[in-house]
């Protein structure tokens, strides 16, 4: 078995993965979305040996990934990538809330409500998970 990167090199990935997530970040705000997926892509690989020290920065770039699978409009993709990121950190509203919209435009209307009411149980108070669990539920009906 092979020993584990050492913390001088778990730090180095870690730097990597944000430069990459911040390299993600620039290519989909300037609409360059399939570069933006890559990116995010290279961020958690690279992130992968550092799971449990870099939890927060894994769930962000799962997270960042989803968004991009959205627009691609790979739902099923991007609603795995909110699993995931969630897994990582469940305190990651936005993985919630684009769970629920990917889950919703699959038709998928009780997945789409159990991600939001599960990120509403972390914060009640957002307004973007209310509103897709209202429209959730409505199409439950």
């Amino acid at each position: 078995m092979e020993p584990g990167p050492n913390e001088q090199q778990l730090e180095q990935l870690v730097q990597l993965a944000e430069q990459l997530k911040l390299a993600g970040n620039k290519a989909l705000k300037s609409g360059v979305n399939v570069e933006a997926e890559k990116l995010y892509t290279k961020a958690i690989e690279a992130l992968v040996p550092t799971k449990l020290c870099a939890a927060k920065l894994l769930s962000q770039v799962y997270s960042n990934r989803a968004a991009v699978r959205l627009l691609r409009g790979a739902h099923a993709e991007a609603v795995d990538d909110c699993r995931k990121s969630i897994d990582a950190d469940a305190s990651n509203m936005k993985a919630y809330w684009r769970a629920s919209k990917g889950s919703l435009n699959l038709d998928l209307f009780e997945q789409a409500l159990k991600f939001a009411n599960d990120g509403l149980s972390v914060d009640s108070s957002n307004s973007d998970l209310q509103e897709v669990a209202s429209l959730s539920s409505a199409k439950l009906e």
